[in-house]
């Protein structure tokens, strides 16, 4: 998941067109920027999986906002390809608090609300023109989406500072108690409250990954989501949110993140750059156009939910047949 700095290098550029930079400053600025890039762009390996990690906190790197003059390809892998891609959400911690805290029986119900509405919008529609191929044609992605389910996991791992391993535990474990059955097309959320943290890094390197394993022969897909509560000036785009719950919706914002690229790039061999950017990286943190909801928040998606038209700010995500930035085709 990618979190861009305040600025960008494309602003940088443009300042050096007009005026004069000594030697010594350009080889500054070139190693600095090396350095930073190498920081973005470090991949992080678990149990044999890549974990798709990538620059995630507005203050990690400053990468041009604008990523797409580097084409995504696609590398051959699969795609999640069926009719309907089914999402269950497992909310980890204690999610019982009162407001204003974020993980309150309220904040679930706009998370359900938003999920229950996502699917065919679109947004999602953008999904479609990923595929991988086959002897009898091409599979595509479907924008179709459905809330499988939200399960209460509690603190599954006796923890409230998560690794890698209790991730993928709370997740093998979560299916077992919420009595699923493990889906391979299907994607896994696993949603954490305010006084939980990970030690690999969330709030300070990243907000929210997806990786892949698997229960049995089962390939599972899955995605860890921290509570931007944590770190509001690092996981959100800001302080006032349109559903009055800064934290439920800025993790919105990083589950439709995930979603796109568990989609896109489930097992990270399919949808991707040169350097590892996976379609919703390319475009992370840029929002397009906005309006001003009543509370005086930006959004930038409406959608007609089970409870009435509501406001969301959603990233962009990338256009594949542009290779633009873009809310919908």
């Amino acid at each position: 998941y990618q979190r861009r700095v305040r600025g960008s290098h494309s602003d940088s550029h443009t300042e050096a067109q007009s005026s004069p930079v000594s030697l010594t400053a350009l080889l500054t600025n070139m190693l600095t920027t090396s350095v930073l890039f190498l920081v973005c762009v470090t991949s992080l390996s678990f149990s044999s999986a890549y974990v798709s990690r990538v620059c995630s906190i507005k203050q990690a790197v400053a990468i041009a906002p604008t990523t797409t003059s580097v084409a995504i390809t696609n590398h051959g892998g699969p795609v999640l390809s069926g009719p309907v891609t089914t999402v269950y959400f497992m909310m980890y911690g204690n999610w019982s608090k009162s407001a204003p805290l974020s993980d309150t029986s309220d904040g679930v119900d706009i998370l359900k609300n938003w999920m229950s509405a996502f699917g065919g919008s679109s947004y999602m529609n953008m999904v479609k023109q990923y595929y991988h191929s086959l002897k009898t044609g091409n599979a595509y992605v479907s924008d179709q989406i459905k809330l499988g389910g939200v399960c209460d996991v509690g603190y599954n791992q006796g923890t409230p500072k998560l690794s890698d391993d209790n991730i993928w535990a709370s997740i093998r474990s979560g299916i077992v108690s919420c009595q699923w059955t493990p889906d391979p097309n299907g994607v896994y959320f696993l949603l954490t409250s305010s006084d939980v943290t990970a030690s690999t890094g969330f709030c300070t390197k990243y907000c929210g990954f997806h990786n892949y394993n698997t229960i049995g022969t089962t390939r599972i897909i899955y995605s860890f989501v921290g509570n931007p509560t944590r770190c509001l000036n690092t996981c959100a785009e800001q302080f006032e949110s349109p559903n009055g719950n800064a934290g439920i919706d800025a993790m919105i914002n990083i589950i439709a993140h995930e979603l796109v690229e568990s989609l896109t790039d489930p097992l990270f061999t399919t949808w991707y750059d040169s350097i590892g950017l996976e379609s919703a990286d390319k475009c992370a943190w840029t929002f397009g156009s906005t309006s001003y909801a009543p509370n005086g928040s930006k959004y930038n998606m409406v959608l007609d939910t089970p409870m009435g038209k509501k406001y969301y700010l959603i990233q962009q995500n990338l256009r594949l047949s542009s290779n633009t930035c873009a809310m919908s085709l």
